[in-house]
């Protein structure tokens, strides 16, 4: 599967995150924190990135990234990998750390820079962690409400500057977050086609991608192709909704074989998941997953109630990705 470019300008701003493979830990001790945030403070050092919030969790982390000289891709690549060997020689782990490349959403900054800030913070609430988002201690909500002196390399200003009273209205921000029955929905804070913003701004950007992948050097360009892309676990469940088929169903050998065949094909064609990392959720190795993909390929060609089925697939994705009415 070719690999997804990230669209990269000056002064754009990115939620990043990063799991761990397998979902494993990625932090095991406080020690593994905090040698985290040191390298993102070289990371801000080298790159001259900035940092809005972060919040780091036991198996992944998020981060509110700018970048003023349009080096996401370097600056990310670089905290990961600086962390991942110092973390395989620390433990002895051998193979990866984290679960493929990172995940970045292009966001405008203005309308949500606020909202996904109160997002990564209420991350250890929604896990059961803590009650309150400043008790835990491995994030910048504490910095935000002025309870712990915040590290040099974070920024503060640019997301109190979106609201009135500062710290003060910040914390009415969280408090008032914190009241709805659950928390900030994921449905606000997760975007489209790869971007989170307004309709001129997804709009903007789109026409932004694509005038880098017309660019002799798109291939240094790291995303732009990502717009297009939908996300696995949006398009299991539509499966599960449209067959009526529990999630077990993809695991069975007979009764399931179908979906199964669907969903594979569909990850692989329309999101950003690498064939190891769709091979993961089956429990099978990215060769067998090329496999099942092109026998279903060929099944499609003879048999027409499979070919139907990718053909509401493959309708579904174009709704999804809006662009039927561009």
């Amino acid at each position: 599967m070719a690999r997804p470019l990230r669209i990269e300008f000056e002064g754009a701003f990115y939620h990043v995150m990063s799991r761990g493979e397998r979902l494993d830990p990625i932090f095991h001790k406080d020690a593994d924190r905090l040698h985290f945030l040191d390298g993102i403070g070289r990371m801000v050092s080298k790159y001259d990135v900035r940092i809005h919030a972060y919040v780091l969790m036991r198996n992944h982390y998020h981060l509110l990234v700018e970048t003023p000289r349009a080096n996401l891709c370097r600056s990310i690549q670089h905290l990961n990998t600086a962390y991942a060997n110092w973390h395989k020689a620390k433990y002895d782990v051998v193979g990866a750390i984290f679960q493929g490349r990172y995940k970045s959403l292009l966001i405008e900054y203005e309308r949500y820079l606020l909202t996904l800030s109160l997002y990564l913070h209420l991350n250890p609430v929604r896990a059961g962690l803590v009650d309150r988002p400043e008790a835990f201690r491995w994030s910048s909500c504490s910095a935000y409400l002025g309870k712990r002196p915040k590290p040099d390399w974070l920024i503060l200003d640019t997301t109190l500057n979106l609201l009135s009273g500062g710290l003060s209205g910040y914390r009415r921000a969280l408090n008032d977050a914190l009241a709805l029955p659950n928390g900030i929905p994921q449905e606000r804070v997760s975007g489209r086609h790869g971007v989170l913003g307004s309709a001129k701004f997804t709009a903007e950007m789109i026409q932004k991608a694509g005038a880098l992948l017309r660019k002799e050097n798109a291939r240094e360009v790291p995303d732009a192709k990502a717009l297009g892309r939908i996300r696995y676990e949006d398009l299991k469940l539509w499966i599960m909704k449209t067959w009526n088929v529990d999630e077990d169903s993809f695991l069975r050998k007979r009764t399931g074989a179908q979906y199964k065949k669907i969903l594979l094909c569909g990850a692989k064609r329309y999101t950003e998941l690498s064939l190891k990392e769709i091979g993961a959720f089956f429990g099978i190795d990215y060769t067998a997953v090329s496999q099942a993909c092109a026998r279903f390929e060929r099944q499609i060609k003879d048999d027409p109630e499979s070919r139907k089925m990718v053909e509401q697939m493959e309708q579904w994705v174009e709704r999804k990705r809006g662009w039927n009415s561009r």
